[in-house]
Order: C-alpha cells, then sequence, then structure tokens
C-alpha cells in the first residue's frame, strides 16, 4: 500500500514536471520564433 503510495507521488511529480517543461519549451519556442521576426 505505501509502495502503491509512493508511486502515484512520483507519477504525480513527473507529470507536473512534465507539464512545467513543455510550458517552459513553447515559452522559448515563441521567443525565438518572435525574435527571429524582428530582425
Amino acid at each position: 500500500m505505501l509502495l502503491q503510495l509512493f508511486m502515484l507521488r512520483t507519477k504525480m511529480i513527473t507529470l507536473q514536471f512534465g507539464k512545467m517543461y513543455q510550458g517552459y519549451a513553447l515559452v522559448m519556442y515563441v521567443t525565438s520564433f518572435d525574435l527571429t521576426h524582428k530582425l
């Protein structure tokens, strides 16, 4: 039971980190795209 809870917690953290990383990558992509168009 404790292992299941630990696995679930790890899964949630991984999902949150994945979402954060996706958002960061998207912002970086849009920023670089914007910069190339301004030049």
